[in-house]
């Protein structure tokens, strides 16, 4: 089903943000969720030019007591609206903060979120990063994932849970070593280092696992990437999760964060061309 395929203080954050307390409300509104994710509009004016992406607002399903209240935005009226309510389609834990295709959306990703993202100063940022999921399974997704091999073998084997669960050998201590040698080359400003270590990582990974590297780096890195930028603007801490050992799936979130950061250098439409980033981080093999 589509829904399985990628399984996984309201006041403190308006003050956080500079944000008015009552701005969006419908009037009328008796859904608690409404108020706080109307505050999506102002915060969209605040870093929309950060990248094409936030131009657009995309559907919140806040999960609770086993069922999945779907926001959708109305931007005439500046607005989210109670779609519809429906049982979550599997378990959800608390905590959640992700993006993913919805049935009762024919389809479509939401980003689906626990209600007490809404009490955390950084809550919206989480959101806003699975906004940019959202925009990335709305346009380039579906053509890239088919370029790959490890995803057309995911679907004939119908392994809708391959992005989370591929058993990359990020053990391998000659992994460890050449990604860890990317970060201190990326940190240095040493481009011709970076190249190294890349040449490094595709001779030492077989197929699939370069495959999926560079897929992460590309979809969690670009939404990581953005999600720091908003996180400057706002003046709130950036996120370096993922830069620690062990390295896991989240190791490539900061590596792609880095990698689009010192692409972007040398040419300006990297992140803003998502299809050209793409490209440009699977060209570095």
């Amino acid at each position: 089903m589509p829904g399985r395929k990628a399984f996984l203080t309201v006041s403190f954050l308006a003050l956080a943000l500079g944000l008015p307390g009552g701005a969006g409300r419908a009037a009328g509104a008796v859904e608690p969720e409404i108020g706080p994710l109307n505050r999506l509009f102002s915060l969209r004016e605040t870093i929309r030019d950060i990248h094409p992406v936030f131009a657009t607002l995309y559907p919140v399903a806040v999960a609770k007591d086993k069922t999945l209240r779907i926001f959708v935005p109305d931007e005439t009226a500046r607005t989210y609206v109670l779609s519809k309510t429906v049982p979550e389609p599997f378990p959800i834990p608390k905590g959640i903060r992700a993006a993913f295709p919805l049935e009762a959306l024919d389809g479509a990703s939401a980003c689906v979120v626990t209600p007490e993202v809404f009490d955390q100063a950084d809550g919206f940022v989480f959101i806003l990063h699975e906004f940019v999921h959202c925009a990335q399974g709305a346009t380039v997704e579906p053509k890239l994932k088919g370029e790959l091999g490890i995803y057309r073998q995911a679907m004939e084997k119908k392994d809708y849970s391959w992005e989370l669960q591929h058993p990359f050998p990020y053990t391998d201590v000659r992994f460890v070593a050449a990604y860890a040698a990317m970060f201190d080359a990326l940190g240095a400003g040493d481009g011709v280092l970076v190249r190294k270590c890349r040449t490094e990582l595709a001779r030492l990974l077989a197929a699939d696992d370069l495959d999926y590297m560079t897929w992460q780096e590309w979809k969690e890195g670009l939404a990581r990437h953005l999600e720091n930028a908003i996180r400057v603007r706002l003046k709130l801490p950036v996120n370096d999760a993922g830069l620690a050992r062990p390295y896991t799936r989240v190791t490539f979130y900061a590596g792609g964060d880095r990698l689009i950061g010192w692409l972007s250098k040398a040419d300006p439409s990297v992140p803003a061309d998502m299809e050209k980033t793409f490209r440009a981080i699977r060209a570095l093999r």
